[in-house]
């Protein structure tokens, strides 16, 4: 390199080059220089080489790594070089390597700014040629498209028009257009443009659109196939981005888009704007919170009838599409706060609060409401209703239309048919939904026996319907999460018979798809378990319930970012429940960021210092982000808790395994805490990682095995390359291959998802 450059170290190397990092002495910055493989282009071919790649000099794009020189090596044969800025960061490769599929706004804004710099240098008469995820450099979360027409550059200095193999020539196997493969002179920036939809379909759903064992397979692949239809990788796209893509990977050049951002502004235009996977933040100006109607009904016991009604309105405005509106498990929360107006619409992130009360004695029935601007307290409207307890779904429709009107909203047909449904058309047989409804929040023991006779009696009263069956079958469905012990699948039978006669009914009851889903959660089967909470939520888009366990389910395929896509969203439409929170931390630790987890587990913890699981899951990532201090402290806590509580004694064996205390964690299990640690694949995996931490490998894997064969937890990327706690087990040969078996699983994911109800 001359005296220009002092190089420090290697950086990478490839099929064409070797990457160096570098100082660069005359400015004194780093900077990263390519030198390419003599063999690459040609014994004479430096010189054809540099020449071609000078046009890259001249590209000033924000999204576009520079080029600041060029030259060749002092050497016999001299080998040609160019030196580029070096990037804090990772490439996308890594990214999608760590995490996964990505979620759908990060997917989308970065396919835009690669798309803004191929289109800029398109109009600079340059084509990459080689657009793939190696070739784009993240810069504090922020897309470089790097080596352009660097494919081109090397194909001329050797005088190549083939491809000889994946990274030389004229593109990459799994990104090259059907024209780059026939060694087409006449290749335009339509090939780039197949080459970013190829990328966008990675970024979505884990992997190309073709792959093979082979570069001759995957060639012919792109030449021959049809596109494989994403939504069966990434189930919940609508399938109006499949079309975009699939356009753009049309096998002649002239049916796809006429340009780049063409494709772009295609794919944007169709993004879902809300549903499960819409990860955009809560905008205020269009989010609002019902506050818990006060009861002053002359009998306190009323109070359910006033919950009622609040959760009916929150599911009235829950269905139109314009509103964002806080979940039931957040504003009932606020009864004890309280705050004031403006602090709740600080918390909730809402600009509009309707606050309310309901009297109700004998079968007469008064309600009053107010619009509240939280920023100003200002009250838009306020009025009341009276009836009879006869009218009170009249009542209640009443109610959430005038909302609507006063926020200026146009509602659809569909969103105008949903709010004037009629659930329970019973009275009688609606107070009783109302009331297990209220003994299912308790989640314990004795609400879920409660809430289950309640269920039962309003089916004797109304006959066969869906919200009672959809009840009942939740209760079913959640009772094995409550109840500890007992026989899990007879439960889990119950539970799919109610939502079968839910389908009945009404094939696409949303009560019914998430039902089944909790149900396919529980017995280890993820790739069913996300398609059907992904229909669940896409026909309830606002249900924070299908929500928390779509993103579980997620979690137990190992897809971590739509697994975190999904809890960004819960946490904003239910940002007082502190397992949301958790769950969120959770995305984060498993994708090997633990520090990015501590803001949500922190923030869990201080929702509900008095949760076991809580403390235990924040103790996990801060250990794990290296806050030794902190994570004492909260297993100091969980040490405190009494022996009943058997999953702070799971805490402690961890703990004790963190510290090297063999004796300890070898200490027998009883039979309440090993059946805490069967009841979920964290806890099986925290008991696995007490054991592997001390050497005790053939527990050890008999807990992974649990974890793995009977929760079906298959997430085998974090647990052969982030996992801390599991290190000791790499070597062991049970272990192999079980990781094998999750792999197998992990890449049948949609195959799983695939079969029918």
């Amino acid at each position: 390199m001359g005296d220009r450059y002092t190089v420090e170290r290697e950086l990478g190397r490839g099929g064409m080059a070797t990457v160096y990092l570098a100082r660069d002495r005359r400015h004194d910055r780093a900077v990263a220089i390519k030198v390419m493989r003599a063999e690459v282009v040609g014994d004479r071919g430096a010189e054809r080489f540099l020449r071609e790649i000078g046009i890259l000099a001249r590209l000033q794009h924000p999204n576009i790594l520079a080029l600041l020189d060029s030259g060749t090596t002092g050497e016999a044969t001299p080998k040609p070089f160019y030196v580029m800025p070096f990037v804090e960061g990772e490439s996308l490769r890594q990214r999608l390597t760590r995490e996964g599929p990505l979620p759908v706004a990060d997917a989308l804004r970065l396919t835009r700014e690669i798309g803004e710099a191929l289109h800029y240098a398109h109009g600079q008469g340059l084509i990459h040629r080689d657009v793939k995820p190696e070739n784009v450099l993240l810069s504090q979360g922020h897309a470089l498209v790097a080596d352009f027409g660097i494919a081109r550059a090397v194909g001329v200095a050797a005088d190549q028009q083939q491809l000889t193999q994946p990274g030389v020539g004229l593109g990459t196997p799994a990104y090259m257009s059907p024209e780059q493969t026939d060694g087409d002179r006449g290749v335009d920036a339509r090939a780039d443009q197949y080459s970013l939809a190829c990328m966008l379909y990675e970024l979505l759903a884990g992997q190309p659109p073709f792959t093979g064992p082979t570069v001759a397979a995957v060639l012919s692949r792109q030449i021959l196939d049809p596109v494989p239809p994403i939504t069966t990788l990434r189930p919940g796209l609508p399938a109006t981005i499949r079309g975009a893509i699939e356009r753009a990977l049309a096998k002649v050049a002239a049916d796809r888009f006429a340009d780049v951002m063409e494709f772009v502004e295609a794919v944007e235009g169709q993004a879902p704007a809300h549903g499960p996977f819409a990860s955009l933040r809560v905008t205020p100006g269009h989010a609002l919170v019902v506050l818990p109607f006060a009861n002053l009904s002359p009998d306190p016991d009323n109070a359910y009838f006033a919950d009622g009604l609040m959760e009916e309105v929150i599911a009235d405005l829950s269905r139109v599409r314009a509103l964002t509106v806080i979940s039931r498990t957040s504003s009932i929360k606020l009864k004890d706060t309280g705050w004031d107006l403006r602090r709740i619409g600080r918390e909730l992130n809402v600009r509009y609060a309707l606050e309310g009360s309901v009297r109700r004695a004998g079968s007469a029935l008064r309600i009053t409401a107010q619009l509240v601007d939280v920023e100003t307290e200002e009250h838009l409207w306020a009025e009341k209703y009276a009836g009879t307890v006869e009218d009170v779904f009249d009542l209640q429709e009443r109610l959430s239309r005038r909302i609507v009107e006063a926020l200026r909203i146009t509602l659809t047909p569909p969103e105008d048919r949903e709010i004037a449904e009629r659930p329970i058309a019973d009275v009688r047989a609606y107070e009783y939904y109302q009331r297990a409804r209220q003994e299912y929040y308790r989640y314990t023991a004795e609400g879920m026996a409660a809430a289950r006779a309640l269920a039962e009696h309003g089916l004797g009263v109304a006959g066969p319907n869906e919200a009672l069956y959809g009840m009942l079958g939740t209760v079913y469905a959640w009772s094995p999460v409550v109840l500890l012990g007992g026989d899990e699948e007879t439960t889990l039978r119950e539970a799919e018979a109610c939502a079968r006669k839910a389908f009945e009914l009404n094939p696409r009851s949303a009560q019914g798809l998430s039902i089944m889903g909790q149900v396919a959660y529980r017995r280890g089967k993820p790739g069913d378990a996300v398609r059907l909470l992904t229909e669940a939520c896409a026909a309830d888009p606002n249900n924070p319930d299908a929500m928390h366990q779509l993103g579980g389910a997620y979690l137990l395929g190992g897809r971590i970012g739509p697994m975190r896509e999904v809890c960004t969203r819960l946490v904003e439409l239910d940002p007082l429940t502190p397992s949301n929170h958790c769950l969120l931390g959770l995305s984060w630790s498993l994708g090997g960021e633990p520090a990015g987890a501590l803001p949500a587990h922190r923030r869990a913890v201080e929702l509900d210092p008095r949760s076991t699981i809580c403390r235990f899951c924040a103790g996990v990532a801060l250990t794990l982000a290296g806050e030794t201090k902190e994570a004492g402290e909260q297993f100091d806590w969980l040490e405190r808790q009494p022996a009943e509580d058997h999953l702070a004694r799971v805490a402690a064996r961890l703990r004790s395994g963190l510290r090297s205390d063999r004796a300890a964690v070898l200490a027998p299990l009883d039979g309440a805490e090993r059946a805490m640690a069967e009841s979920d694949e964290y806890w099986s995996y925290l008991m696995a990682s007490a054991y592997a931490l001390v050497g005790a490998e053939d527990e050890a894997i008999g807990w992974m095995e649990h974890a793995v064969r009977v929760r079906g937890w298959i997430d085998y990327v974090y647990f052969t390359r982030h996992d801390r706690f599991l290190a000791g087990l790499r070597g062991n040969r049970r272990f192999g291959e079980l990781m094998a078996a999750a792999r197998e699983r992990y890449e049948r994911f949609t195959d799983e998802g695939a079969r029918t109800r």
